[in-house]
């Protein structure tokens, strides 16, 4: 009985994911433009883009962090991997989202609310360390609200 219950439960979960993840697809495909001649469509070169948990953001193109209250534009030869967290002990302070730096290590993260930044530099000497935070400035500098 008691498995007839979890499974139940387990697959109301897996329903409900699949729902949510279907119209953040819808989203992101009705912000793609047509190409007339074949039909297929397109995102636009400057067009915002979604992330998802997971994502490796590829410099020179701006993403929207997931809840719509912050932008990123990530500078031109950067590589970022998106990942977020729920910080324990306060539900309003929100979601954490963090981006590490795939060449240096490095984490940057924003608070949702906030907008206050985290920011953890690696390097094994402190020239290393110093060019890590410098590329955490323009990573820094790179967020924005959307208009």
């Amino acid at each position: 009985m008691r498995g007839d219950v979890s499974r139940a439960r387990y697959r109301r979960s897996a329903v409900a994911v699949l729902a949510v993840a279907a119209a953040v697809a819808a989203v992101a495909l009705a912000a793609c433009t047509s190409n007339a001649p074949t039909g297929e469509t397109v995102a636009p070169q400057d067009a915002v883009r979604v992330m998802y948990l997971g994502d490796t953001l590829e410099g020179g193109r701006t993403y929207g962090l997931p809840g719509g209250g912050w932008l990123i534009e990530v500078p031109e030869g950067m590589r970022l991997y998106y990942s977020f967290l729920r910080p324990s002990g306060d539900p309003a302070a929100g979601v954490l989202h963090g981006l590490r730096d795939l060449e240096t290590g490095s984490f940057i993260g924003i608070h949702e609310h906030s907008g206050e930044v985290e920011r953890l530099a690696f390097g094994s000497t402190p020239a290393e360390i110093a060019a890590a935070d410098a590329r955490l400035d323009r990573i820094e500098a790179a967020f924005s609200r959307p208009p």
